[in-house]
């Protein structure tokens, strides 16, 4: 897969998951970027090779906020609001 981030891209998903963000040549989410699930969820931050990988913060359509360091979809490492810059 392309490393290469190319441009921006608005991406509409067959399931209406919504993507606003960095692509890369093979238009996978690839840099910053916005996800915004058909549940009512969204993903704010970075993804590789069309995954949610690296910095960002979950918004649940419950109200709940998640941050952290993501690997493919997982949350490696959570960033709590009393932690040093958050």
């Amino acid at each position: 897969g392309s490393t290469t981030t190319i441009g921006n891209a608005h991406i509409t998903y067959p399931n209406n998951d919504i993507y606003y963000g960095e692509v890369n040549e093979s238009l996978y989410k690839h840099g910053k970027g916005y996800l915004f699930f058909c549940n009512g969820d969204k993903f704010i931050g970075e993804f590789k090779h069309g995954a949610i990988s690296g910095v960002g913060t979950f918004y649940l359509k419950d109200s709940t906020i998640v941050k952290g360091v993501w690997v493919r979809g997982r949350l490696v490492h959570e960033v709590k609001p009393d932690d040093p810059g958050y």
